[in-house]
């Protein structure tokens, strides 16, 4: 029975089928957008203990505010409300209502342990509120870098400025001791007031010139001030004198203190934790193992969990051994500033982070499953800094690295080896860019001009020919096959494989950070200062595509297959332009005031966005629509055999009405690439290509032919 079943399918089912496809395009979808679970880390602004339920807070640099009630455990990101991630500083009054202090967006406060935000008026203009303080009393307070100390007794519903006398305006320490409020700048060493910030008076005899980085209370009474580039100084008469506790501290940039009950002392600099047992009397490095980042940018003591140090890259550490061993505690922090993101034909995703300590770089990151998971590849990256991933059509991974050249790997990054053969001149190892051509060569932009790779010698040959700006920013291949070059200010063209150059367009100020071709042959440029910009007729003219768009600082572009636009603009979030560039709207649900620096899209017309200090996002689903039938200006026929059996040979014919760039693609039902079974700039016409069903597995696939700006589909079943 099971039998007759499958010979009365195969009978039912034509064998070969010539199809007129009239394309349609489907309504635009929503974009909604979700964080995935990793790479974990970011930079950590400021930490914050909460005595009573043993809570710890987390502010970010670009990811907002993240909270653990589980001792570090996990992490929960709490941003709704935020319209500015980057978060400098955090305080809990005697209530517990939590308030964070932005780069650019001014105070918010959470009533439910930073769930939610509200933000609280007036914003201070666009200046980072550096530190905030809630005094006993009710008095909160908040330091700003640039226009000197606010205040407010009403939680934050209303504010005045306090900061007669204070000649330091740009603050980067704030502290109450003893009913007196103490704060710390760039420069101007400490000021004291004993009236609530109504007047201010300086305090620095003996005390070196230098920023102030951070100033606390002592378990002995005393005020500790961390003074740039000088070390740790002390002061036991409120300010009036200080003396230098730097004994052992080989590092003199600190950049914050704690005490804990134990008697410990901490200080942490740009090279790692140190302790005293003394109140700084004589210091000793409490790096200890784990802790694989040594540039600290805050500590904080609780109760619960002992010493937690936030870097400026890797996140979060904890010890509770006083320093002696660390563990990093990032689950659910994604906070991690991205380079770059790529997705493989493979359903790998590759993700590159940065940190900010001299020469630290996380290097790469590969998942599986979509982001849920991700597993650290870097065995033989002697260089972290990759500033781009890349396949080529054999299925060897690429990596561009800012100081080594490039990197390949046979096996999805488990190894990599130095290729960098070829690559000579002044900042030609300094590498940014990868680019695949329409004959599968490989190419790298570097600061020092264009290189083609040799795969055969393993070796790059210079193609910069009359290439006038070398310092190469972004490369894209338009679908007609010409090379595009987008420099510091300037894009340049090439139509026969580098061999020369025409330098299409020069601005005066923008700088170019992006390049993308979309499906219909349009060239787009994500520029600062300058906003999009864009070319129909392959380079020779260019025109900025704005509308819409609420930054000209434009960080990235990209086109998904439906030519769609994607743009990342300033702080903003994500724009989509469904016109051709014409007009753009948000496209940021979810992913809110991120800065979105890289852009990756996948065979299903999923997309991944790499963050400055947001870690990566991802749609919640696919960009495009199930594209079944449209109108086709180029494609007038396709006809395609509906039905295949394994190992057989199939023909596929198309139609043109006009000569046009073309590319014949099959996918899977889930919508992931298969293969591309013909790609080239073609004739009016009728042509055919061939279709190996060697491999295939049995179900159902589509076939996808783009040509110029028409889009023709169908549907192909493999037999068993």
């Amino acid at each position: 029975m099971h039998h007759d079943l499958r010979v009365m399918r195969r009978i039912v089912l034509p064998s070969l089928l010539g199809i007129l496809i009239a394309v349609t395009v489907l309504p635009a979808q929503a974009v909604r957008w979700e964080p995935a679970h990793g790479p974990y880390g970011g930079r950590i602004a400021m930490m914050l203990g909460e005595p009573r339920s043993g809570g710890l807070y987390a502010a970010t640099h670009g990811g907002g505010v993240f909270a653990s009630i589980d001792g570090g455990g996990s992490w929960t990101q709490g941003t709704d409300g935020l319209d500015d991630y980057d978060v400098f500083s955090l305080a809990l009054d005697s209530s517990g209502v939590l308030y964070a202090g932005t780069g650019t967006g001014g105070v918010f406060r959470s009533l439910n342990r930073g769930a939610t935000w509200v933000r609280l008026a007036p914003s201070f203009g666009p200046l980072p509120v550096s530190r905030l303080v809630a005094a006993p009393g009710g008095m909160l307070y908040a330091a700003t870098y640039g226009n000197g100390l606010y205040r407010s007794s009403d939680g934050g519903a209303s504010w005045e400025a306090a900061s007669t006398g204070l000649s330091n305006k740009f603050i980067t320490a704030l502290t109450t001791a003893y009913g007196q409020l103490y704060t710390g700048g760039t420069g101007g060493g400490v000021f004291g007031s004993a009236d609530s910030g109504t007047s201010w008076t300086q305090l620095n005899t003996d005390l070196p010139r230098g920023g102030v980085n951070d100033i606390a209370l002592g378990p002995d009474g005393a005020l500790y001030a961390a003074v740039s580039g000088r070390g740790i100084f002390r002061s036991g008469d409120s300010g009036a004198t200080w003396i230098g506790l730097n004994n052992g501290l080989t590092s003199p940039g600190v950049t914050s203190l704690a005490f804990s009950p134990s008697g410990y002392f901490f200080a942490g600099t740009t090279a790692g934790v140190y302790r005293s047992v003394n109140l700084g009397a004589r210091w000793e490095p409490a790096v200890g193992s784990g802790a694989t980042n040594p540039d600290i940018l805050t500590l904080a003591v609780t109760d619960h969990g002992g010493l937690w140090a936030g870097s400026n890259g890797s996140g979060v550490y904890q010890s509770s051994d006083n320093g002696s061993t660390w563990e990093q505690r990032n689950a659910g922090i994604n906070g991690a500033d991205l380079l770059d993101v790529m997705c493989g034909a493979n359903g790998l995703v590759f993700a590159s982070t940065q940190g900010y300590a001299a020469d630290y770089y996380s290097g790469v990151y590969r998942s599986s499953d979509q982001g849920d998971t991700w597993t650290p590849v870097n065995a033989g990256l002697t260089n972290l800094e990759i500033r781009n991933t890349m396949y080529d059509r054999a299925g060897v991974l690429y990596a561009a690295s800012f100081g080594s050249g490039a990197y390949r790997s046979r096996d999805n990054g488990d190894r990599w080896t130095l290729l960098s053969s070829g690559i000579e001149g002044d900042q030609s190892e300094d590498a940014n860019a990868l680019m695949l051509d329409s004959a599968g060569r490989v190419y790298l932009g570097t600061l020092g001009g264009l290189f083609r790779l040799d795969t055969a010698a393993g070796r790059w040959a210079n193609v910069n020919g009359n290439l006038l700006d070398t310092n190469i920013r972004a490369l894209v291949c338009a679908p007609n096959g010409s090379i595009f070059v987008g420099a510091v200010r300037s894009i340049s063209r090439s139509t026969d494989g580098g061999a020369s150059w025409s330098h299409v367009v020069t601005f005066d100020r923008s700088s170019v950070f992006s390049l993308a071709a979309a499906p219909n042959g349009y060239i787009y440029a994500g520029a600062y200062a300058g906003g999009v910009y864009r070319s129909t007729d392959n380079g020779d003219t260019w025109t900025q595509v704005n509308n819409g768009l609420p930054d000209t600082n434009v960080n990235v572009v990209i086109a998904n297959r439906s030519g769609h636009i994607f743009a990342a603009p300033g702080r903003k979030g994500v724009y989509r332009s469904t016109d051709n560039g014409a007009n753009w709207e948000p496209a940021g649900d979810g992913i809110g005031a991120s800065a979105v620096l890289c852009f990756a899209v996948n065979g299903t017309g999923r997309i991944f966005a790499g963050t400055l200090g947001g870690g990566v996002y991802r749609t919640a689903g696919t960009t495009v629509g199930v594209e079944r039938r449209s109108t086709a200006a180029h494609a007038a026929a396709l006809q395609v055999p509906t039905i295949l059996r394994p190992g057989e040979m199939a023909t596929i014919g198309y139609t043109l009405d006009a000569g046009c760039s073309v590319r014949l693609e099959l996918f899977d039902a889930l919508g992931a690439r298969v293969c591309v079974v013909d790609d080239g700039m073609r004739e009016t016409g009728t042509h055919h290509a061939m279709l190996n069903g060697a491999g295939l597995p049995p179900g159902c696939f589509w076939l996808r032919l783009t040509a110029g700006g028409a889009v023709a589909t169908q549907r192909v079943v493999v037999l068993r």
